[in-house]
């Protein structure tokens, strides 16, 4: 849950409302957007989210991210 929660702090507010869905299965996070520019800059960042979920978060339970 809480990673979820951190979701809005580490992507901003802009990102955070052109998200459709969130969901954890397995360790791995998956984020619905509503446009394929912004699901192209969330790939290029993926690697950097990751860390940044994971931290903000305090586990480092999340392995990947897919961008849907």
């Amino acid at each position: 849950m809480k990673i979820l929660e951190s979701w809005r702090s580490v992507v901003g507010d802009f990102i955070s409302s052109h998200t459709l869905d969130l969901r954890i299965i397995k360790h791995i996070l998956y984020v619905k957007v509503d446009a394929d520019s912004l699901k192209n800059e969330l790939l290029y960042s993926k690697t950097i989210l990751l860390k940044n979920i994971n931290r903000v978060s305090g586990t480092d339970n999340l392995k990947d991210i897919v961008i849907i």
